[in-house]
Formats: structure tokens, sequence, C-alpha cells
């Protein structure tokens, strides 16, 4: 006799340990312990994906923009000697109002 699945299910095979299914036995009758794997086995892949949700978030988070390791580091002008390009700076046309390569960086970047 052949039984069908379940609109919407789809038949397999697993083998899992005894004891494993003696312990799901325990709390849920046999013929609940499909429901009860098939709902193990989504909260196990919801928090699959928040695991891997969270790490690309840090990775994006971390992650230094295309170009940004040729911008300056910002410098303390008031550690520049005299003369130096952290007081040019506020001189420079070129800088746009003063802004330094980093800040001008962060603004463009949104940080």
């Amino acid at each position: 006799m052949s039984e069908r699945a379940r609109p919407g299910y789809t038949r397999t095979h697993v083998v899992l340990p005894t004891a494993l299914i003696e312990a799901i036995d325990a709390l849920v009758t046999p013929r609940r312990r499909s429901e009860f794997l098939a709902e193990a086995a989504a909260e196990k892949l919801a928090r699959l994906r928040r695991q891997e949700q969270r790490r690309v978030q840090a990775r994006s988070a971390s992650a230094v923009p295309p170009g940004a390791e040729l911008l300056p580091r910002e410098v303390d002008a008031s550690a520049a000697p005299e003369g130096s390009a952290g007081e040019r700076a506020g001189n420079d046309d070129s800088a746009g109002s003063g802004d330094s390569a980093r800040q001008r960086f962060d603004a463009i970047w949104g940080r």
C-alpha cells in the first residue's frame, strides 16, 4: 500500500540514530514525529539564516569601500609642524572648503 503525502509535503526517507528517535517519541507520539522534525528543521534553518545575515552585515560594516586605501589617513593638524600639509590644507582650493580628504570620503560614503 502506497501512502501519499499531504498536499504541499514530500515524502522522504531519513536515517536517524535510534536514541534520537526514542527521545523524540518520548515527547511526541510517533504519529506526530514528522511534524516535530519539520518544526525542528525549520527552526534550525531560520537560525542559520540569521547567523548568515549577521556575518554579511558584519563584513559589510567592516569592509573598506573601493579606493579608500588610496586616501590619506586623518592627521591631527595640531601635531603637524609649521608650514606642513596640515596647515596648508585650509588654504588649498582643491580641498573643497578646507575639508580633509578623509572628511570628504566620509561624506561620500555616509560615515
